[in-house]
């Protein structure tokens, strides 16, 4: 005899799945039984949220299905921001929860119209309600999250299918390698394909701009661009597509903005071709990318991207693999104009403008040197092989500006949701689907207080893992806005936060970042967090005295004289 629950982990276990994330509690008790006799790693966060990002970090990292199961009501709500999180940011989850017995009784306990709320989060919602379904259901939610634009599927198991006991595994039908293939939305379109074909032939100044969806082609794209002296731009997901140590890969990403120099870039091309990018927002710089409609060709695997908001010349609906496994068979070979000069000069000249971008940028503690100089050690100390993971805020625009990435799926950051306390729970899924990487998690102090806790997680399953905590007990980047905006801050304040104290309470190495030139190396075998100091820069202190003076003129100064005092203090 066998549970119900035993059905659920073996279709995961025939799907490739190897760690599934969550929380026990008394709904999901035969779950984490068949869990603990299965042949997949449970890792148990703090919380449900927690766990879900640590889902998600583990799909981006490992270009897999990350799963999460919670209990229903209280656990499944928990998690429904990093469900929100993983929908804006193109991640295949399966969050597995339960849907409670209608006793018919009013005030029922724990039970809530959970398909309702999360509809408008997910890519879609599975009710299984007859054991003889359950297999192939949960293939199709695992078909669905990987197919088209990736995204997180709900799936609602009644209750007391969990419990129920069975004579045998019902047929796994074909559940195996085939589901855990990503692929477009629809078929692949060859009549398309010849005209992209024919559009790439003929260009003598071909571009590429990749995002999230070109990781899993990274090697042949790699290829591709040596071959015939290709450049390439990226996206924050993209990067890493191409090392970005290498000569053909000019631009980071944009997280202080596109500037001058891209758009140059982009205006000297006579085709630019997108591969695996929603541009959106961020993958867009704020929409700020110039990118004309008749030199466009877009290459997505959901339909509802190519065309979206840019308009193409050619659009075709296909993975990244599916596009550069047809551009291999078909030998097609752009002639590069592309001279090692110029690329040299757009990458410098990218470099340097990069170099004014950073407006407000913190200093650290008194003697501790600057923060791109202890980005600079950091890069240096670390392989190839790092993956970058950040949280949302001033922590994640630093370090999108600074690290170095080499590696593949190699920054991983909360990108068009922007959820605080992404950082440190994702790098610990990113670590454990990647344990051949060294894997930074750069997080805020902000971040730190509200996910701390998961460096016990972090010590207990023994995932090492380097975290590093910008300190300058605020909000940081809020309390810039708030004073650019309206001259005071206001509810930025965090106090003083003992980094170390909590981290060595969890069973972690604290090491403070007091000198940037003796910055230490975190051992690969245990949880290391560094921590720096930030002090605010002279600019902000000055706006400051600026608001300081503008309301005092305010008060005592007539409406007429203040707009000539207006005038001479304050002009750019």
């Amino acid at each position: 005899m066998i549970y119900g629950a035993e059905v659920l982990t073996a279709c995961l276990e025939a799907l490739g799945v190897e760690h599934v994330f969550g929380l026990p509690g008394t709904q999901n008790l035969a779950i984490f039984e068949a869990l603990r006799r299965a042949r997949l790693r449970t890792v148990v966060a703090s919380d449900e949220m927690a766990a879900t990002f640590m889902a998600s970090g583990y799909a981006r990292a490992g270009g897999r299905l990350g799963v999460v199961t919670t209990i229903s009501g209280p656990g499944f709500t928990y998690a429904l921001t990093a469900l929100a999180e993983a929908r804006a940011d193109s991640t295949p989850l399966l969050l597995i929860t339960l849907r409670q017995h209608d006793n018919g009784r009013a005030f029922q306990l724990q039970r809530i119209d959970q398909g309702a709320i999360a509809a408008p989060l997910v890519k879609e919602c599975v009710y299984i309600d007859d054991m003889a379904r359950l297999p192939e259901a949960i293939f199709a939610a695992a078909r669905t999250a990987l197919r088209g634009e990736p995204g997180p599927v709900l799936v609602e198991v009644q209750a007391g299918l969990m419990s129920m006991q069975l004579e045998r595994v019902p047929p796994l039908a074909t559940g195996g390698a085939d589901d855990r293939t990503v692929t477009a939305e629809l078929p692949f379109d060859e009549g398309a394909f010849d005209a992209v074909a024919a559009a790439i032939g003929s260009a003598r100044r071909p571009l590429l701009l990749v995002g999230q969806g070109a990781q899993g082609a990274a090697g042949p794209i790699r290829a591709w661009c040596e071959a015939h002296r290709i450049p390439l731009l990226a996206t924050c997901s993209g990067r890493g597509v191409l090392p970005e140590t290498h000569p053909l890969c000019l631009a980071k990403d944009f997280s202080y903005g596109v500037g001058s120099v891209s758009n140059e870039v982009i205006a000297a091309a006579d085709l630019v071709l997108v591969l695996g990018c929603k541009l959106g927002h961020n993958g867009s710089g704020g929409y700020k990318l110039r990118l004309p409609a008749e030199r466009l060709i877009h290459v997505d695997s959901s339909r509802e991207v190519p065309g979206a908001n840019y308009p193409a010349r050619h659009t075709l609906v296909a993975t990244c693999e599916e596009f550069t496994h047809h551009v291999q068979a078909r030998g097609i070979a752009p002639q590069s104009d592309w001279t090692d000069a110029e690329l040299t000069d757009y990458r410098e000249r990218i470099a340097r403008e990069r170099d004014t971008a950073v407006r407000h940028e913190p200093r650290l503690a008194e003697g501790a040197g600057r923060v791109r100089e202890f980005f600079d050690k950091l890069n240096a100390a670390h392989p190839a092989n790092t993956i970058f993971v950040t949280d949302s805020g001033q922590n994640q625009a630093l370090t999108r500006h600074y690290a170095c990435v080499n590696a593949t799926r190699g920054m991983i950051a909360p990108t068009d949701f922007q959820s605080m306390g992404f950082g440190l729970p994702a790098a610990i899924g990113a670590r454990l689907a990647r344990p051949e990487a060294t894997v930074i998690a750069c997080i805020g102090d902000g971040g730190f207080l509200q996910t701390a806790t998961e460096l016990l997680t972090a010590v207990r399953e023994g995932v090492a893992l380097t975290v590093v905590v910008f300190n300058d007990g605020k909000f940081g980047y809020i309390e810039r806005q708030q004073i650019e905006q309206f001259g005071v801050a206001s509810g930025t304040g965090l106090g003083r936060v003992d980094v170390g104290g909590i981290a060595e309470g969890l069973g972690c190495r604290h090491a403070d970042v007091t000198n940037t030139a003796q910055m230490p190396v975190a051992p690969r075998n245990e949880a290391t967090v560094f921590e720096l100091r930030l002090l605010p820069t002279a600019q902000l202190q000055i706006e400051k005295m600026k608001s300081r003076l503008r309301e005092t003129s305010v008060r005592v100064v007539p409406s007429a004289w203040m707009q000539r005092a207006k005038r001479m203090l304050f002009r750019p």
